[in-house]
């Protein structure tokens, strides 16, 4: 009997071990259980030595086991200072990461909120059991930047009393409760588990409210020039988003922190201009999307109201033929530039702006106007006046009616005697559903709204939920991909494998 003792305890200690480094790998949360189990590996580990110290100091005693006994002490050493060192690291919450795109790390907007935690937030998940790790990833890298930050993970399948107490439809749903206040949402990334903080942190939602009634941009409609995608981005980034008819209401109501007004094709009323005007003197924000009038009306009494916020609409269109570099049309500049400005600020990605008007800036001792985006220098990029010859496919730069580039496509505009802020964008495509897959123009678009509304919370927050971008290949580098990759790299291998072949028959 005494001589199955042996093998079977090495065998229950190496269960045990090997059970311990896969429970601490893939259920770390369960912190009891896991040190139970520590603690029993490691009494049996230093009985089964007090036991058996005379066979393995026999077994140790041996050359061959000697040098092999020192070289597995010296790993497990190496071993334990690594782990000693990674616990030190979790609990100072001191972290590095190495990858380009810091890929491992919150972007610094997340960690300026978990900064400004004042007490406990404790985030309850529900999601599966197999599902736990995706979100421990991510939830890990907030607990290291706060101590207020408290996780606790729910196994929706084994808490189905919880999870209907909570009103929990999905897995990946998270319960915070912050001061007092409890609020619910999806996480699939950092910006929704950020937008979370800080709608925790809040004690109102912004309003939002876009105009109707003059052939605006649809919000409701998934056409390729319609706004819907971009009214959901802002959604959800914890902004009430509501229309207003201007024709309804006797006045913008006081609570609206932003008006966003984009590419109306019919004119504003006296009535709705004044409404537009009290609003300004209160305060009000403003985000205009203002692309060229090619066929419809012109706006007059609107483009005059844009001036009272310190921008002058040029009817013209933007082209930089810069763009056809990278397999564009001119009409679509591409910005990879961008003035110092909050907006803008640590902005180091391309965006794309499809049918742009050329705007001026109004010098004003009440409004600062600043200049955000701009094309390219002359002769590379102008504004073309002659709106017909482009209908016609007919450009060319005019001296008498064309304006020389840089030409300004989007502005800043604060009018120090009102309080009142205004953003003009020439453009209206950049954030039409066509280019949904250009994630940088909603990004820089969504930084406008955390700008004018004060809310700079989530500024340049623009890389965990919105991250795609086209790649724009021009005709050049398409062949050169298509003769290095099905021409000159075979024919390299093939060259390779001939020599070598060769070498091995004339040996």
């Amino acid at each position: 009997m005494n001589k199955w003792v042996r093998p079977i305890w090495i065998f229950i200690l190496l269960s045990l071990w090997i059970i311990n480094l896969v429970m601490y790998t893939v259920a770390p949360e369960y912190i009891i259980f896991n040190k139970a189990l520590l603690g029993s590996a490691i009494g049996l580990t230093l009985l089964f030595i007090v036991i058996y110290r005379q066979n393995i100091k026999a077994l140790i005693a041996k050359p061959y086991n000697r040098s092999f006994f020192a070289a597995s002490i010296t790993s497990l050493l190496v071993l334990i200072i690594v782990l000693l060192l990674n616990h030190v690291s979790m609990k100072l919450r001191i972290g590095k990461d190495f990858t380009k795109d810091g890929l491992h790390t919150l972007s610094q907007q997340s960690k300026l909120l978990l900064k400004n935690l004042e007490a406990p937030l404790k985030v309850q998940v529900f999601a599966k059991r197999t599902e736990w790790k995706k979100y421990m990833d991510l939830l890990h890298q907030y607990e290291m930047q706060s101590k207020y930050f408290q996780v606790e993970m729910i196994d929706i399948e084994t808490n189905p009393t919880l999870v209907e107490q909570k009103a929990i439809k999905a897995s990946g749903s998270v319960v915070i409760t912050y001061l007092g206040r409890e609020l619910s949402g999806l996480v699939r990334n950092e910006l929704d588990m950020t937008n979370l903080v800080l709608d925790a942190q809040r004690k109102d939602r912004l309003k939002v409210y876009y105009t109707t009634g003059h052939k605006e941009l649809s919000a409701f409609e998934t056409g390729s020039d319609s706004a819907k995608y971009f009214y959901d981005q802002v959604a959800k980034s914890n902004y009430e988003v509501m229309p207003i008819d201007l024709l309804q209401v006797a006045e913008i109501p006081a609570v609206v922190d932003l008006l966003i007004i984009i590419a109306p094709k019919s004119g504003f009323l006296e009535r709705e201009i004044l409404a537009l005007d009290k609003y300004r003197k209160r305060g009000g924000n403003f985000l205009i999307f203002m692309p060229p009038l090619f066929f419809e009306e012109k706006l007059e009494d609107f483009v005059a109201f844009m001036k009272t916020l310190g921008v002058e609409f040029e009817n013209k269109l933007a082209l930089d033929r810069l763009a056809t570099m990278q397999g564009l049309d001119p009409s679509i500049p591409v910005i990879t530039s961008y003035k110092n400005h909050p907006i803008t600020k640590d902005f180091n990605t391309r965006t794309l702006f499809p049918i742009s008007s050329s705007l001026k800036p109004i010098k004003s001792e009440e409004i600062e106007v600043q200049t955000l985006i701009e094309t390219s220098a002359f002769p590379a990029s102008w504004a073309e006046s002659d709106l017909d010859n482009i209908n016609k496919g007919k450009v060319f730069f005019n001296t008498d009616k064309d304006s020389k580039g840089p030409i300004k496509l989007m502005l800043a505009a604060h009018n120090k005697e009102y309080n009142s802020k205004a953003v003009i964008v020439g453009s209206a495509g950049l954030i039409s559903n066509a280019y949904q897959s250009q994630a940088p123009n909603f990004n820089l678009i969504l930084n406008s709204i955390a700008w004018l509304t004060d809310d700079e919370g989530i500024i340049s927050l623009n890389r965990p939920g919105l991250t795609k971008e086209l790649i724009i290949l021009s005709a050049s580098e398409l062949s050169l991909i298509f003769y290095f990759s099905i021409l000159f790299l075979p024919f390299i291998f093939f060259g390779v494998g001939i020599w070598n072949y060769r070498k091995r028959v004339n040996k």
